[in-house]
């Protein structure tokens, strides 16, 4: 999608911010409380990113349904180290 539209650089961003999510579910096998607390890290830049660009774009399409998304996935992980 990212590409289609000309934005390399959010392409480039989805990918890496999959991998990372990729990474801290093989972690959750290895080493589960850390692994947990990298994800919540994680989703709360993500969370940063979108509000960040909801407040940008004043769109809710997409940032702020990933913006719900990425809250509800932030507590779940943060449940998960509870």
């Amino acid at each position: 999608m990212g590409l289609k539209k000309g934005s390399k650089i959010s392409l480039i961003m989805g990918l890496a911010s999959g991998i990372l999510v990729l990474v801290g579910a093989w972690l959750v096998t290895v080493a589960p409380k850390p692994a947990w607390i990298f994800l919540v890290s994680l989703n709360a830049l993500l969370a940063l990113s979108f509000i960040s660009r909801l407040i940008k774009t004043r769109k809710f399409m997409p940032s702020g349904m990933l913006l719900l998304i990425t809250l509800a996935v932030l507590a779940f992980c943060i449940t998960k180290i509870i």
